[in-house]
């Protein structure tokens, strides 16, 4: 994401093989990214398909900075100082000075 500017799109996910989306077998979710001192990401889900997304991966453009710190439904995410440490975790965030990159991991 580049978050320079107010943008929005859309994740869809069913099982691809049936009709089951139409009676609601699907999970629609709509992203909003909204730019400023604090860059403020929003996910908004419907429908009830159970995801097969096991993990999340962000990568948010900033070459200015590092963020002080990173959310999820309002509790801290856990910071890393060293990518090999980021790695290795199931959750966590860290940031690329190099590429300019904040990863988030969830």
């Amino acid at each position: 994401m580049a978050p320079d500017q107010a943008c929005h799109f859309t994740h869809y996910e069913d099982d691809g093989k049936s009709l089951a989306y139409k009676t609601g077998a699907y999970l629609k979710e709509e992203i909003h990214v909204e730019p400023g001192e604090q860059v403020k990401v929003t996910v908004k889900r419907t429908g009830d398909y159970p995801t097969q997304i096991e993990k999340i991966l962000l990568k948010i453009i900033n070459h200015e900075k590092a963020p002080f710190w990173v959310t999820i439904d309002d509790q801290l995410v856990p910071h890393f100082q060293h990518h090999k440490q980021f790695e290795a975790a199931k959750e966590g965030w860290y940031y690329s000075q190099t590429m300019g990159q904040v990863f988030i991991k969830y």
